[in-house]
């Protein structure tokens, strides 16, 4: 789970630099985007504050998905009825 987030971050922050890029490149109506330009996206010098949000994210959605169990299928139960649908 920790590799996966530190993975998911990478490829996260590299995306979003990608977008920010090609956004700057369709605003301008240039793609030529010089050191100047380049400067003045926003994420360009937070790449530890983006990178560790990417990864708290990752973990905040993790653990939102993670699977509900209840007391029913827990606890042994002698009775081989159907107790109907669990819905997760």
């Amino acid at each position: 789970m920790v590799l996966s987030s530190v993975l998911v971050g990478l490829v996260g922050v590299e995306l979003l630099g990608f977008w920010s890029m090609t956004a700057e490149m369709i605003r301008i109506g240039n793609d030529h985007v010089g050191a100047s330009r380049a400067a003045r996206i926003p994420w360009g010098n937070h790449f530890t504050a983006v990178f560790v949000g990417a990864i708290v994210v990752f973990w905040l959605i993790a653990w939102l998905r993670r699977p509900v169990t209840s007391a029913q299928e827990e606890a042994p139960s002698d009775l081989d009825i159907p107790q109907g649908m669990l819905f997760r």
